[in-house]
């Protein structure tokens, strides 16, 4: 759970887009839509990808 530690979601509305956004301070590359994130640390496996799902 090391690579979500410190993350924050929060729920924003930006004109006519509303849901929920995940903020994870670990993540070095987020993908466009936001589901996914890459992990680049020596604490965890290098380029990691783990997807984070919306419900």
């Amino acid at each position: 759970m090391e690579i979500i530690k410190g993350s924050q979601v929060d729920y924003t509305i930006e004109g006519l887009n509303q849901g929920v956004k995940f903020i994870n301070p670990n993540a070095s590359a987020v993908c466009g839509c936001g589901e996914s994130f890459t992990v680049r640390d020596e604490k965890f496996s290098s380029n990691t990808n783990t997807a984070q799902k919306k419900n």
